[in-house]
């Protein structure tokens, strides 16, 4: 069956984003009158939520529309042949289990690119729904304040659970030994449940029973939370970007452009470091909060854009691909792989 074209692939993602963004953009154009030429530390904040939000929807169908699968080398069904005997020699050399064949490597290797790209789209998603809801929020003054602040947080915490299971996906722990997808089969995946439940619980036990203190200052406690949460699977995550920029210059074809380097070395750590402030603005230690808060999503800003092109790019060339096999094989040979597949 013929493949459908990019646009057709995005056509229903394309209208879940519209459905989300027309209504916060006429509700900021006839509700709140924001006027983008007066470039107020309040305008400026605004806009730079919308930026970080176009930046996830860019991430979300890039990651939606493109076939990211890695194929053995060949034009025709010989040379495909070839290319897969040339693999499992190299395997079976150091004694790998030799029951599997070529074909179950490269369909294991697939299915778990995947799944880090649907939980990367996830992960964009929920932030879109948190950029949302802090959109509308517009100067904390909306009468469902404290419920859009609740939302805020929960989908904060809901994306770095899908940042952590694509840590988890990167070490082969969401697919069984059938190549199925199996995220229950992890130990550590039912940490994703853990957090989850005990933080909406936790939430909803402090916010109702324990205190008489001020709304403002529970959420924001539980804003904390959640962006520790999310930093710390960030760096989790951002760990293996560093491993596979040290595995590419193994490559011969492969070449990862200094900038691309140094940016993996140390800003998205920078990234990591500041996403625990998303949602705790109301801090006048530094002066203006509101100043405070346009620091943090610009520095998000940036981060965002450096981890879409990362992990954009290392799709696109097959780095993840060609790290995921030598994870599966446990043979550090990837001059030798990138031999077999067309990268």
């Amino acid at each position: 069956m013929k493949n459908k074209k990019w646009y057709q692939k995005g056509e229903n993602l394309f209208q879940v984003v519209l459905a989300i963004l027309v209504p916060i953009l006429t509700y900021f154009f006839t509700e709140v009158k924001l006027n983008f030429t007066n470039l107020s530390p309040e305008n400026i904040k605004i806009l730079l939520a919308m930026f970080n939000m176009v930046i996830l929807i860019f991430l979300t169908i890039s990651l939606s529309v493109y076939n990211y699968e890695i194929n053995f080398r060949g034009s025709d069904d010989e040379e495909i042949e070839n290319s897969k005997t040339k693999f499992m020699d190299i395997v079976l050399d150091s004694e790998i289990i030799k029951k599997r064949d070529a074909d179950w490597y490269n369909f294991r290797v697939n299915l778990l690119t995947k799944q880090l790209c649907k939980n990367v789209i996830f992960y964009s998603l929920s932030l879109i729904l948190v950029y949302a809801c802090y959109l509308i929020d517009y100067n904390d003054k909306h009468q469902f304040h404290i419920p859009l602040k609740i939302a805020e947080d929960f989908f904060n915490l809901l994306s770095s659970l899908f940042i952590y299971v694509s840590f988890l996906v990167l070490y082969s722990w969401t697919v069984d030994e059938n190549n199925k997808s199996n995220y229950l089969g992890s130990l550590y995946f039912h940490f994703v449940w853990i957090i989850l439940l005990g933080y909406t619980i936790a939430y909803f036990i402090y916010f109702n029973r324990l205190t008489y203190e001020p709304s403002d200052f529970i959420a924001n406690r539980f804003s904390l939370i959640a962006g520790i949460v999310n930093g710390f699977a960030m760096f989790l995550l951002f760990s293996r970007f560093i491993a596979m920029e040290f595995f590419a210059k193994y490559t011969t074809v492969i070449r990862v452009p200094i900038v691309i380097r140094w940016g993996i070395l140390y800003l998205l750590p920078v990234y990591a470091v500041i996403q625990p402030l998303f949602g705790t603005f109301q801090i006048d230690a530094f002066g203006s909060h509101v100043k405070f808060t346009n620091i943090v999503f610009f520095i998000c800003l940036i981060g965002k854009t450096f981890f879409a092109i990362v992990i954009f790019g290392f799709l696109k060339r097959k780095i993840i691909h060609l790290y995921l096999h030598v994870k599966l094989t446990q043979l550090n040979l990837v001059d030798r792989y990138e031999e077999c597949f067309r990268v």
